[in-house]
């Protein structure tokens, strides 16, 4: 698109100076403000395309890697998976080390309020911490259904 502009400023001042070297002026005139107006609508266009393009890159760009590495834990009988943990869960205000978790299953993240947790062994559980979970299938459920339950 900015080439086609590009060529056409280029062909406005072939215009303009042919214009301004010709008896005719008016209709160069003519000619320099359609060639002006054209010009006008392609960088709008141009930009529309351009704003466009980045609200799709933003909207897509997170979702797609985490969409692909979603799809290759899949081929892999994996998963990775959230959940909110309950006020009633046997889990709260207990520390990862003393919960006992599926071997094939690791809680990767802790979203509490605004803060984000990459969690050792000592890391507290709370109520409605956002958890996330990485691994097999079924271990990951049974990690979910731990938190989300009492």
């Amino acid at each position: 698109m900015q080439k086609n502009i590009d060529r056409k400023l280029m062909n406005l001042g072939e215009t303009a100076f042919a214009t301004y070297t010709s008896k005719s002026k008016n209709e160069g005139q003519e000619k320099i403000q359609a060639q002006i107006e054209k010009i006008d609508n392609m960088k709008k266009e141009l930009l529309n395309k351009s704003n466009e393009y980045e609200n799709l890159r933003k909207e897509f760009s997170d979702n797609f890697v985490i969409q692909k590495f979603s799809d290759e834990l899949a081929d892999s009988d994996a998963i990775i998976d959230q959940v909110r943990v309950s006020e009633k869960s046997v889990s709260v205000n207990k520390t990862l080390k003393d919960l006992l978790l599926p071997k094939e299953a690791l809680i990767s993240a802790i979203k509490r309020d605004e803060e984000v947790i990459i969690p050792d062994g000592n890391s507290k559980i709370l109520a409605n911490d956002l958890v996330t979970i990485i691994g097999k299938i079924n271990d990951v459920q049974k990690v979910k259904k731990k938190l989300s339950l009492s």
